[in-house]
């Protein structure tokens, strides 16, 4: 028994050295619905009906944590754009048990019409942030990077939450980035071997 728990181990300690991949997925959703652009999106509670064109936002200053505490700065600035790439992926990470991760997200541009059942149809809407910090656990699946798995992390991207509190004829910013970090949350995590 003592020689099949130190084989286990030594062969637990070699798998755990280099580096890997990882992706974050974006699922960019309104009102838990899909956006497909330019169609009328499920009311809201302030009875607005949105028509969709344009979601983009940068996503920069990346930083995981690893089950031992320590952290992995990922620099570079990664644009998100619903009509082109949804996807971040991240090469050089040391293999390992990522339970968190941070990001900030920069230069959210949210665009459409949107109607009132009372007031004009297709009226202009742009949403905008300064920027924002998003702090998200990877619990209790957690994301292993190792040299057969690239984990895929998937993030819901709920938009409506974003507007919350806000005219949309007149939207404050300072509203809108305060709200924006509360549009992201960790969907699932995929760790299928390659």
């Amino acid at each position: 028994m003592m020689i099949i728990t130190i084989i286990i181990l030594t062969s637990c300690n070699k798998d755990e050295t280099g580096n890997g991949s990882l992706q974050i997925h974006f699922e960019n959703t309104f009102e838990d619905s899909n956006i497909v652009f330019n169609e009328p999106t499920v009311e809201t509670s302030n009875g607005e009906v949105l028509k969709i064109n344009t979601v983009k936002y940068v996503i920069s200053n990346i930083i995981l944590t690893n089950y031992d505490g320590s952290t992995l700065s990922c620099p570079g600035n990664y644009l998100i754009d619903e009509s082109s790439n949804i996807n971040i992926d991240l090469s050089n990470i040391p293999f390992g048990n990522y339970i968190g991760i941070k990001f900030r997200v920069q230069s959210l541009l949210f665009e459409g019409t949107f109607t009132l059942p009372t007031g004009p149809t297709d009226e202009p809407f742009i949403i905008s942030n300064n920027y924002s910090e998003v702090s998200l656990s990877l619990l209790p699946t957690k994301a292993f990077v190792r040299s057969n798995i690239t984990p895929g992390i998937h993030m819901n991207v709920e938009l409506s939450k974003s507007i919350q509190g806000i005219n949309l004829t007149n939207p404050n910013l300072n509203v809108v980035t305060t709200n924006t970090p509360t549009m992201f949350s960790v969907e699932h995590i995929h760790n299928d071997p390659n």
